[in-house]
């Protein structure tokens, strides 16, 4: 995770595959996703000064990457996944089965145990869905953008090995169903195995908000939506890690 205040090493970048795809590889989170080829990696720099005018907490800044479905125009006014981790450790299936209810139960919602399948055309808004054996959670919501139109979320929790990876993705309304799939298939995509092969030439990047001075090719920085979605991930996290923990320091207790 990127650290808010303090120099971190942050390896990333895109490889072209044989299957027309491109992989983000995660050093700190130990494993790569792929996304289409058409797709981009936005620069830190550009994200950075975005919460920075913005007027974003500490927190913010620990996002792992954003990519985006297109090279032109603002990030936010168009499809993007913005990429979070939180390397606490696997969690056993009565651990997943209890952070995914309070995923829900923060949103006040019921949690669904269901078999998501290949497609996501099935999910509704307002009715989380954990599917055990994919180990995913998943949620769709609506809000409204940065230009005052509707735009839908979908947020998606991997558990894997070494903790958990945060999926937030959004799109406008007028586009979500274009993309709904290439959101899903990022998440599915998860995987700790061999990353040293889909490892490009290493371009090393000090990451640190406090040095952002300049801004950067982006013609808006509205301060609505995009952060605000931000801030309720933000939250949701917090309380979610918290629970599992106090959940973890109260077995360690009992035994």
């Amino acid at each position: 995770m990127r650290g808010y205040g303090r120099w971190t090493v942050v390896l990333v970048l895109a490889l072209a595959s044989m299957a027309g795809a491109a992989s983000y590889v995660s050093l700190n989170g130990g494993f790569y996703v792929d996304y289409p080829n058409s797709w981009r990696q936005v620069d830190y720099e550009t994200v950075d000064f975005f919460l920075s005018q913005a007027g974003a907490n500490p927190e913010a800044y620990n996002y792992e990457a954003v990519l985006a479905a297109s090279d032109s125009g603002a990030f936010y006014e168009q499809e993007y996944v913005i990429l979070r981790i939180d390397t606490v450790g696997e969690l056993t299936r009565r651990q997943m089965d209890s952070t995914a209810a309070d995923l829900a139960d923060v949103y006040d919602e019921q949690i669904a145990f269901a078999s998501l399948g290949e497609t996501l055309d099935d999910l509704r808004a307002g009715r989380p869905v954990l599917d055990r054996d994919k180990r995913l959670f998943v949620r769709l919501s609506e809000l409204e953008g940065t230009d005052g139109g509707q735009q839908r979320d979908l947020y998606m929790v991997k558990f894997y090995e070494r903790g958990l990876a945060h999926f937030y993705c959004f799109a406008p309304d007028s586009t979500f169903e274009q993309v709904r799939s290439d959101f899903y298939n990022i998440a599915r995509s998860l995987s700790t195995e061999d990353i040293a092969s889909r490892l490009p030439k290493e371009r090393v990047r000090l990451a640190d908000p406090e040095r952002v001075t300049k801004s950067p090719d982006e013609n808006k920085w509205p301060l609505g939506g995009w952060l605000a979605a931000i801030g309720v991930v933000i939250v949701v996290i917090v309380l979610v890690l918290t629970r599992l923990q106090q959940k973890k320091k109260k077995k360690k207790d009992v035994v």
